[in-house]
């Protein structure tokens, strides 16, 4: 998604746009619509920003020409529509989808495209007004800009919150099958679950998961997947939806 690249419309998480809307009132949501969020996507400096695209109104023939925004024509070069670089978000690639045109109506399918060829048509203005709204905002300071625009550095700061807990985020399981080849730490290990709310619900030998053929020494599968290590199992019986955060599973399973 560099300068040189043609800019796409895309749709974005509203999870995203909701969390980061607690910071923010000029981030774009309403929870009330069912609408999806579709924008095109740019990159700003050290981030992907996504600006939101909105339908045309009769009040924006009074905006006055300023880097916050431009207005999108269709083929007979009639304003259809909107690109708020104002209220712009940085967003993680995770959080954003490619806008799939033939999943629309043929009528809004003939708008999309009419604006799509708009934008990357435009493409240097609109690359220029979003750097400048985002120079005026964040470097400069301008108390116009400021007063109408996201704060797009606070945003950046939430986003790389995000992204960490996004990337390191907590397993989510009701059951989880332990393998442990030393035996004596299994104790250790049950402590380890039950301190995080985990209960034990059962433990089971070689013998319970597969049976031995001594006329061809080979093992036959029983009531589980032939292994040659113990397994424990573990639920959590607090957690109605069936999920548990656990951050630790992969230590455990590696013991």
């Amino acid at each position: 998604m560099q300068e040189k690249e043609s800019l796409k419309f895309y749709t974005v998480n509203e999870k995203y746009i909701e969390y980061l809307s607690q910071f923010d009132t000029h981030v774009s949501w309403n929870k009330e619509q069912k609408r999806p969020y579709i924008g095109i996507v740019l990159r700003v400096e050290k981030y992907l920003y996504f600006a939101p695209l909105y339908s045309y109104k009769i009040g924006y023939d009074k905006y006055k020409e300023n880097p916050s925004f431009i207005r999108i024509q269709d083929r007979k070069g009639r304003n259809v529509s909107i690109i708020r670089f104002a209220e712009m978000i940085p967003i993680p690639e995770s959080e954003i989808q490619l806008l799939d045109f033939n999943s629309r109506g043929d009528k809004y399918k003939d708008l999309l495209q009419a604006e799509n060829d708009f934008i990357n048509n435009n493409r240097k203005v609109i690359y220029s007004k979003a750097k400048k709204i985002y120079n005026n905002v964040s470097k400069l300071k301008i108390p116009f800009f400021r007063n109408i625009s996201c704060n797009f550095t606070l945003l950046e700061e939430k986003l790389n919150i995000y992204y960490e807990s996004d990337t390191q985020k907590e397993l989510s399981i009701n059951d989880i099958e332990i393998t442990c080849e030393v035996y004596d730490d299994i104790p250790h290990i049950k402590e380890e679950l039950e301190k995080h709310n985990f209960h034990y619900v059962e433990e089971f030998t070689l013998d319970d998961i597969y049976m031995h053929n001594p006329e061809t020494g080979e093992f036959t599968q029983n009531k589980g997947k032939i292994t040659d290590t113990l397994i424990i199992r573990y639920v959590n019986e607090n957690d109605q939806n069936g999920s548990v955060i656990i951050n630790w599973t992969k230590k455990i399973r590696t013991c």
